[in-house]
Parts: structure tokens; C-alpha cells; sequence
């Protein structure tokens, strides 16, 4: 746990800030729902957590034995929250505490590869042709195949389930500030630099990907 000692109740009386008040149950449900928070779409509750960071820190340290922290990737700094080690806090509800799927996570490790084959362009943007293009071509075709079509030919009416599968994960990581929609209607989305958390969350599962890939189509 960190050490706030010095810290007294008073310290809370940051919270009265008009700003705050307006954007609190905004920045704490995003912040407890798992939410990666950066400035390009969240900069108002950015902003607010950039200059208030030790108070919101031990506000959460506090109340919810969480710790708020940072991270700057590529020139972009995201606030997430995190579990002190040996501790879940009092996020350990399962209502409360997210974790993805194992196929999901399979995706994460998909995306997270997507996102560095254009880490020299400023934004990581997709389409659903070039994703298309990734399942039927990278080299975890096989098993993507596998995993998404199993014996089935693939088939328009096939490739549109599959359409709506990666749908739903773009919304879900959407939800954690790893990908953002840039036009949903023509299926344009952008993986966003905080993806760079997912390392540290399922680091075993990358580390290990032939394993995780196959535990998983074994039990398709």
C-alpha cells in the first residue's frame, strides 16, 4: 500500500471543486469499470486527474485499497486503476472486477499485434477488410479459422457472424480505453496506445500464445 501518512480527512476537501462535483460519477465509474483514461476522448476527466493525481490517488487508496496510477506510452499518458499486490481491494466482486474471456483474451493478444505492425503511424486505424485480410492471411490463420468458422465453410452468411463477433469485442474493449470507433457505420475503428496495459494484465497468456491458442480450440 502506499503511504499516505501525511495525508488528513481534510485532503478530501478537493472533491467539493465545482468541476469535480460535475464529473465525479463519470471519472469514478469509468475508473472502476476498468476504463483506460486518456486525453483524447476523456479530456475533461483527464485533465481533472492529471492535476489532482495524489488527492484522487489516496481517495482511492482510501476507500476502495485501489492504487491510481499512470503509465506514458508514445508520448500519451492514460490513468487506469490497479490492484496492490496480493489484494484485490474491493473490486473483487465479480460484477466489479472485469476479466476478458479466454477467446477474448486470444484477440486482445490479436489486436495487440495489430496495433504494433503500425506503430510508426500516428493513429492505428482498421477496417473490417484489413481485419478480414488478418484473419485469412496472419500467422494464426489456422487457428483464427479454427476458432471462428470451426468445419463451416465460409460462407457471406458466416463472415457476417463473424462480423458481429468482432463487433461486440471492439465494444467491449472500447469500454476499457484499448479501442475507440472511428466510424462504426463503415466498421473503421483505432486501437488506442493504452492496448499497452493488456501486456501487463495477460503477460503468461502472450508469453505463451501457442499454449493459449490451443487450450482454447481444444475445448471448441
Amino acid at each position: 500500500m502506499e503511504n499516505y501518512d501525511n495525508y488528513e480527512k481534510e485532503d478530501l476537501n478537493f472533491l467539493k471543486d465545482d468541476t469535480i462535483q460535475r464529473h465525479f460519477a463519470d471519472l469514478n465509474f469509468a475508473l472502476l469499470s476498468g476504463k483506460h483514461i486518456l486525453n483524447d476522448e476523456d479530456k475533461i476527466v483527464w485533465t481533472l486527474l492529471d492535476d489532482y493525481y495524489e488527492h484522487f490517488a489516496y481517495y482511492y487508496d482510501l476507500f476502495y485499497h485501489l492504487k491510481l496510477r499512470h503509465e506514458t506510452r508514445e508520448n500519451q499518458k492514460f490513468f487506469f486503476l490497479d490492484f496492490y499486490e496480493h489484494s484485490k481491494g474491493k473490486l473483487s466482486d465479480n460484477q466489479r472486477h472485469r476479466k476478458l474471456t479466454e477467446r477474448n483474451v486470444f484477440f486482445g493478444i490479436l489486436f495487440l499485434n495489430l496495433f504494433f505492425e503500425k506503430q510508426f503511424e500516428q493513429q492505428k486505424k482498421y477496417t473490417w477488410q484489413e481485419l478480414q485480410e488478418k484473419i485469412d492471411n496472419s500467422e494464426w490463420a489456422e487457428q483464427l479459422s479454427k476458432m471462428l468458422f470451426g468445419e463451416n465453410a465460409k460462407t457471406e452468411k458466416k463472415w457476417e457472424e463473424v462480423r458481429q463477433i468482432f463487433r461486440r469485442l471492439i465494444e467491449e474493449f472500447e469500454e476499457m480505453g484499448w479501442t475507440k470507433w472511428t466510424d462504426k457505420d463503415n466498421f473503421e475503428f483505432e486501437i488506442k496506445v493504452s492496448i499497452y496495459r493488456f501486456i501487463d494484465l495477460y503477460r503468461s497468456e502472450i508469453d505463451n500464445i501457442q499454449l493459449t491458442i490451443e487450450n482454447y480450440v481444444s475445448r471448441k
